[in-house]
C-alpha cells in the first residue's frame, strides 16, 4: 500500500464526520479502508433510511467508488458482525442496512415501517420494561438489547385506504 492509499491520509484530508467514522472502525477493530469508509459515509447521512446491499451498491458507483457489489455484501456482513452496522428486513425479506448507533443501544427503542422503509427510535422505559417482564415470564431476559418492531403505516394499507373518512376500523 503507498502513503497515498492509506486510511490515515485519506483520514488527514477528510472532514470531522470521516474522522468519527475512521474512529468507529478502529474501535471495532476493523481496518478502516477506502471502501468501509466510503460505504459508512453513505449511511451515516442524517436524512438517510436504511439500505440494501444493491442500492448501497449503485450509490457508492454514482459517487466513482470502485468496489463490487461481493464487497459490498463482505464489508456489510463484517460492520453488521462487528455492531457497526443493524440489518433489518423489509417486507420481501430483503436485508436493510443502517448505522447502530450509540442511542441504539440501551433503552431504545426501534420501530421500522414495512411499507414506507421510514425508521424511528425513541426510548420508552416503561415499555421496555413490560417486554422484560413479559420475557422473565418465558425464562428469557431482555438485557440491554434494542427492541425493533416492524410496522406497517395505516395509509400504506389497503384497509385503511378503502375506509372511508371518519370511520374506523374495528
Amino acid at each position: 500500500m503507498t502513503a497515498s492509499s492509506s486510511p490515515q491520509v485519506a483520514l488527514a484530508a477528510a472532514g470531522g464526520e470521516q474522522a468519527a467514522l475512521f474512529v468507529r472502525l478502529t474501535q471495532a477493530k476493523l481496518r478502516p479502508t477506502r471502501a468501509r469508509l466510503a460505504l459508512l459515509a453513505l449511511l451515516d447521512q442524517p436524512s438517510q433510511l436504511p439500505m440494501d446491499a444493491e442500492a448501497i451498491y449503485q450509490a457508492l458507483s454514482t459517487q466513482d467508488r470502485r468496489a463490487s457489489l461481493g464487497t459490498v455484501y463482505r464489508i456489510l456482513k463484517e460492520l453488521e458482525q462487528n455492531q457497526v452496522l443493524v440489518r433489518e428486513f423489509d417486507q420481501d425479506g430483503r436485508s436493510l442496512y443502517m448505522i447502530w448507533r450509540p442511542e441504539s443501544q440501551g433503552q431504545a427503542v426501534h420501530l421500522a415501517c414495512r411499507s414506507t422503509g421510514r425508521t424511528f427510535l425513541f426510548s420508552d422505559p416503561a415499555l421496555r420494561e413490560r417486554l422484560a417482564e413479559v420475557l422473565r415470564e418465558r425464562g428469557l431476559s431482555l438485557g440491554d438489547a434494542p427492541v425493533f418492531v416492524q410496522i406497517t403505516s395505516q395509509a400504506a394499507t389497503p384497509a385503511a385506504r378503502k375506509t372511508p373518512r371518519g370511520v374506523g376500523v374495528a
